[in-house]
């Protein structure tokens, strides 16, 4: 298969999974975790990543709360880790002014180099593709893809996909707010 066959197999897949979440009914429930977790898999299973998860920022913006960790290999999900913009202030700076954090050598990039010896290598974690959850025109949160192994090149596609994802979760937030407000 040619370079270019790769690329349309990849962003048919993307394509089918963002048909099949828009489909599934997730944002109609009432459960936040279950739509988070519905992103999660699809987002590691379509992007070949090892992990994959959603942050949400604390009220003050000097945190950011895992509300869905996905991990492929185990098929688990975990939440409530906690990471402090005081300790990855040139990440969270790159958060606020991207649609997306594409570190193929995450290690060395320096928006994600801060991670480098406290979680990216006792995890294996070798590439990052993030992207801001962005409601009102301001990120309150971030949805984060880990690729476990070396550094990895992401395709403008790849990207692109990571970014809808980031919508979709967006949307659920703004869907979740919407029926509680009319629920009041």
């Amino acid at each position: 298969m040619g370079v270019d066959e790769t690329r349309e197999a990849a962003l048919r897949r993307q394509n089918a999974a963002l048909g099949a979440l828009s489909r599934s009914g997730l944002l109609s429930g009432n459960d936040r975790t279950h739509v988070f977790r519905g992103i999660a898999e699809v987002a590691a299973r379509t992007l070949g990543v090892g992990r994959t998860s959603l942050w949400l920022y604390s009220p003050d913006r000097e945190r950011l709360v895992c509300v869905d960790l996905f991990e492929l290999a185990g098929e688990r999900h975990t939440a409530g880790s906690v990471i402090e913009r005081s300790s990855y202030p040139a990440y969270f700076a790159a958060l606020e002014h991207s649609r997306a954090v594409a570190a193929t050598d995450a290690k060395l990039d320096p928006r994600t180099s801060e991670f480098a010896e406290d979680y990216l290598a006792p995890l294996g974690i070798g590439a990052m593709l993030d992207a801001p959850i962005v409601v009102g025109g301001s990120s309150i949160g971030v949805v984060c893809h880990e690729h476990v192994g070396g550094p990895r090149s992401f395709s403008e596609e790849e990207i692109a996909f990571a970014g809808s994802l980031a919508d979709f979760a967006a949307l659920a937030l703004e869907t979740e707010q919407r029926r509680l407000v009319e629920e009041r």
